[in-house]
């Protein structure tokens, strides 16, 4: 092969390799940003369960208060009772 071959050959694989160098940097950087999007959706879900999951231990809180004073007056227990008869028959 002559220089001049051997010159052309050398200049299109840099171009092909420098194509592939850009290429492969502007899907490392799209994986990038779609990862810290992600990161941040995952970040806003946990934050809603961790808000979801509170607002469920106050529930349960308060169905424990309310139990105990239904628990500690035997005639609110038997009202309680009563009326979740009824309920039960209505279905």
């Amino acid at each position: 092969m002559d220089n001049e071959l051997i010159v052309k050959a050398l200049k299109v694989s840099l171009t092909e390799s420098s194509s592939i160098s850009t290429n492969e940097m502007i899907a490392k950087n799209i994986l990038s940003i779609q990862l810290e999007e992600q990161t941040e959706e995952m970040q806003k879900v946990k934050n809603e369960r961790d808000e979801a999951l509170a607002e469920l231990e106050n529930v349960k809180l308060s169905f424990e208060k309310i139990n105990e004073i239904l628990q500690s007056d035997e005639q609110l227990k038997n009202l309680y009772e009563e009326v979740k008869a009824r309920q039960i028959e209505k279905g």
